[in-house]
């Protein structure tokens, strides 16, 4: 909220990079574009799918198991839920950007590339996306104070 968000053609996301600070201009570019309204989502059906049908994008973080690593999952985008048998990978944060009732998937903006999944995007079912074992710390920037 304090420093801001470059634009991303400033200061691409590359994974190699994420030990090093971003150029000067990137933290003058970042002053004019500050979050200055933000509020925690709850992680329910109604009210993912009441943000976003509102136009507005809900970050969250999730565990990552083997199988969302999958060369599967990274051609198709489709995200299953994870066996019991799988391991923990880590966590990641992603971004929630539309839903599906007839799929009953939450349709999801990584930040792997466009060569990732389907074209950077991903589809989670529902009950992951619901699942606090699973996924947590939803939010959404609903103003933002862009004074380019």
């Amino acid at each position: 909220n304090k420093i801001g968000v470059c634009p991303e053609t400033l200061w691409p996301y590359d994974i190699s990079q994420f030990t090093i600070k971003p150029k000067y201009e990137c933290y003058e570019m970042a002053k004019h574009h500050r979050s200055i309204q933000y509020k925690r989502v709850l992680p329910t059906l109604e009210q993912l799918k009441s943000g976003l049908s509102n136009g507005f994008p809900i970050v969250f973080g999730f565990i990552v198991y083997q199988s969302f690593e999958s060369e599967e999952t990274a051609k198709t985008g489709i995200v299953k839920m994870p066996e019991q048998s799988e391991k923990v990978l880590g966590g990641h944060a992603v971004t929630l950007v539309g839903y599906d009732d007839t799929k009953g998937t939450f349709k999801v903006r990584n930040s792997w590339s466009a060569k990732w999944g389907d074209k950077g995007y991903c589809y989670f079912p529902y009950d992951y996306i619901t699942d606090s074992n699973l996924c947590s710390d939803f939010w959404t920037v609903q103003k933002i104070n862009d004074d380019e």
